[in-house]
């Protein structure tokens, strides 16, 4: 998300009007996928929640080197924040659910903390990757690495499937 403005100036040629009004669709599109997360999470379960907020956010990713004009963009970056909303609101919710109750400010914090880190070290990643593999090539591999996190979802045993006898 950090090199969207960044992709606007130097590919698509926009100017500083363009480029505020595409950024302000971002979190007001952030704030409607944390409600959508967090009603989801509630009526289908924090994985399967997860499984698809994350999924959508795969193909949007990559559907970003598709962007050619400014109203696509912005439609593109809209559906992002609302997707990137949502698995945090999730996310955040699956963290609540596993924290012990008698240490639960601790561990969750803990939790945040991790989550906070990865965002700082992707975002922090971005520019250099810009810098050699040029936009295309960092947009698809951005929707490449929420594999990964689709992988070590499926691996985690939440609480509720440890009660049921599930793994």
């Amino acid at each position: 998300m950090v090199l969207i403005p960044l992709f606007m100036s130097m590919k698509l040629h926009l100017d500083i009007a363009q480029i505020g009004l595409i950024i302000t669709v971002f979190p007001i599109a952030c704030v409607l996928g944390s409600i959508c997360g967090g009603s989801l999470s509630d009526m289908w379960g924090r994985k399967k929640t997860l499984y698809i907020f994350i999924g959508g956010s795969i193909l949007f990713s990559a559907a970003l080197i598709l962007a050619s004009d400014w109203l696509l963009l912005a439609v593109l970056y809209g559906i992002i924040g609302f997707l990137q909303g949502g698995y945090a609101t999730s996310g955040l919710t699956m963290m609540m659910d596993e924290t012990n109750p008698k240490i639960g400010a601790t561990q969750f914090s803990i939790f945040t903390s991790l989550g906070n880190a990865g965002m700082t070290v992707g975002e922090t990643a971005s520019g250099s990757l810009v810098a050699m593999l040029g936009f295309t090539r960092t947009f698809l591999y951005s929707a490449w690495f929420f594999g990964p996190a689709l992988l070590i979802l499926y691996l985690i045993r939440t609480k509720k499937n440890l009660r049921k006898g599930k793994k």
